[in-house]
């Protein structure tokens, strides 16, 4: 079976192909679109744990002092 490669007959230059061309600019498009939604996903989930970690600063401690009731078996359960 014969060997298709992307080089002229010469072996230096690479063949013009526009279909090739097209086929490489959509993969190198698709590639950047899910490298944004994977930065975006990344800064949400940075976000939300930042926005929980300051919410339960606040709030544990108050809830410490004063006491939460949440229940006779279920008081490990508050604070997992």
């Amino acid at each position: 079976m014969a060997e298709h490669s992307s080089m002229g007959e010469s072996g230096s230059q690479p063949v013009a192909d526009p279909r090739l061309a097209f086929v490489y600019a959509e993969a190198v498009r698709g590639l950047q679109h899910q490298q944004n939604a994977v930065e975006s996903l990344n800064t949400r989930a940075g976000n939300l744990i930042f926005a929980t970690a300051f919410v339960s600063s606040l709030l544990g401690g108050r809830a410490l002092l004063v006491g939460w009731s949440c229940g006779t078996g279920w008081r490990w359960r508050c604070f997992s």
